[in-house]
């Protein structure tokens, strides 16, 4: 989890983490985006999650309630459930 975490460009990082800086090129994205996130994230405010839905043309947002900042982990099942379903929307 620290590599891939770690290839996220710093001013990325920043303004996940509530940092200023202009997020104008959140709605020039023109790929499928879908935000994964638990209700409990003690890390990244789900508020985060929701803005970056309302940024991104055609994102959509699942929300896992009760759990932190690891649905893929905290709730395995269901996420890769709905990753493997999101992806089968994105190819032809």
């Amino acid at each position: 989890m620290l590599a891939y975490n770690a290839m996220v460009p710093a001013t990325i990082r920043k303004k996940v983490l509530g940092g200023e800086g202009d997020t104008s090129e959140l709605s020039r994205l023109t790929i499928p985006v879908l935000f994964s996130q638990g209700t409990d994230d003690g890390i990244i405010a789900p508020a985060m999650s929701r803005y970056g839905v309302a940024a991104v043309p055609g994102a959509t947002l699942s929300l896992y309630e009760g759990v932190g900042h690891a649905p893929f982990y905290e709730s395995a099942e269901r996420f890769d459930r709905e990753l493997a379903a999101f992806v089968r929307t994105c190819t032809p």
